[in-house]
């Protein structure tokens, strides 16, 4: 139960710390705006209309579906097996749903998905897609790592 308590406060906070960056950057800074931190990292407010580098864009509807289904399924799976579940494996869907949450917030308020890191020439992105990307590589090394009988958590 305490572990379960752990990681939902997790996921509340990745949640939390997302919507916060979001808010400063909507109200700081112009859409289409930059700001160089360096020669290389920029802060630049776009908003994305789709999924990870504007895929299906213009399709929210289905991508607030799909992302809510995901997230339920994940969630369920979560909680059920939380005491079973090692650190990485932990770590990883904290990730995935503080983040998927992040990204589904912005779809259902806002329509779009705010993005601001720019780094070199990558596609703009944010601290939910941050927390994605690191859940998701967490998720599958631990099931990597499982598979071969090699977890030592």
């Amino acid at each position: 139960m305490k572990k379960r308590i752990v990681l939902i406060t997790s996921i509340l906070v990745s949640v939390f710390v997302d919507r916060m960056i979001k808010l400063a950057v909507m109200n700081d800074i112009p859409q289409m705006h930059t700001i160089e931190i360096t020669k290389h990292i920029k802060l630049t407010h776009i908003r994305n209309y789709g999924a990870a580098f504007n895929f299906a864009s213009g399709r929210g509807q289905m991508l607030v579906a799909v992302t809510a289904v995901t997230i339920v399924v994940m969630l369920y799976f979560f909680l059920k097996n939380a005491s079973d579940l090692s650190p990485k494996m932990s770590v990883g869907l904290v990730g995935l749903l503080g983040g998927g949450l992040g990204n589904l917030i912005d779809r259902l308020y806002l329509g779009n998905v705010v993005d601001y890191i720019s780094v070199g020439s990558f596609p703009v992105f944010n601290f939910a897609d941050i927390c994605i990307t690191c859940g998701s590589t967490l998720v599958l090394l631990s099931l990597i790592l499982s598979m071969r009988g090699k977890v030592e958590d």
